[in-house]
């Protein structure tokens, strides 16, 4: 899914009355706009924001704090 795509459908959701935006299927820590889809969930008002991922990236200490920073 591209970038344009997943703000698409975070922003369906929010308009709709989703509180909460999960972000899994395959690998999300692949996608290096993953802190960027994530600070746009929180500008939204999504309450909740929730990564499925196997944590492989997460052991990258700058990109961990990325997540962090964008409200994960």
């Amino acid at each position: 899914m591209s970038a344009e795509q997943a703000h698409g459908w975070l922003t369906w959701g929010r308009a709709r009355g989703a509180t909460g935006a999960w972000l899994g299927g395959g690998e999300p820590t692949l996608r290096s706009d993953l802190p960027t889809l994530v600070r746009a969930a929180r500008r939204l008002g999504y309450e909740d924001v929730v990564v499925q991922t196997n944590g492989l990236r997460l052991s990258y200490a700058a990109y961990a704090d990325a997540l962090v920073r964008a409200g994960l």
